[in-house]
């Protein structure tokens, strides 16, 4: 029953973070631009950032490493850092910026899934890790550089 319930987490929760967030933006159009500025900057840069840190640093995947079939099929590539755990933190992150409860529960979200991709052998625990900490960073950083150059009254 736990091997189901880590593949549904895994494979299909991501969907609730892009839902929820989606039901958030329509629902707020105050604060629309400052959610679409933060999305369109950060969403490029964290990608990026991905890109540079699957260059950098190699780590197979636990289920090659262990030579073992996994749950979930997968490419055996570069496990490092988790796109899963990059995004949904992204997501989550963007929406603590708006509404602190909701992307609270968002980072709970994407939490599971990176828990559920570390038991199910998709990744090692510093994959889900750097992915989750890469995305906190770009939208802090990107919040920073708004507060810095961009006037907020343009973003309401």
């Amino acid at each position: 029953m736990m091997d189901i319930i880590a593949i549904f987490v895994a494979k299909y929760l991501f969907l609730a973070s892009l839902l929820i967030s989606g039901i958030y933006f329509l629902k707020q159009k105050h604060l629309r631009k400052r959610i679409l500025a933060l999305s369109a900057i950060s969403l490029p840069l964290a990608a990026f950032g991905a890109f540079i840190l699957h260059h950098i640093y190699f780590n197979p995947r636990p289920f090659v490493v262990g030579k073992f079939v996994p749950l979930v099929s997968h490419v055996a590539d570069n496990g490092f850092a988790s796109d899963h755990a990059l995004f949904t933190s992204l997501i989550a992150a963007i929406l603590y910026t708006c509404n602190r409860r909701i992307g609270i529960f968002l980072f709970i979200v994407s939490f599971l899934i990176s828990i559920s991709r570390v038991y199910l052998g998709l990744h090692h625990a510093v994959d889900v890790i750097a992915g989750t900490f890469l995305g906190i960073a770009v939208v802090a950083l990107v919040q920073a550089l708004i507060k810095r150059f961009i006037s907020e009254r343009i973003l309401k």
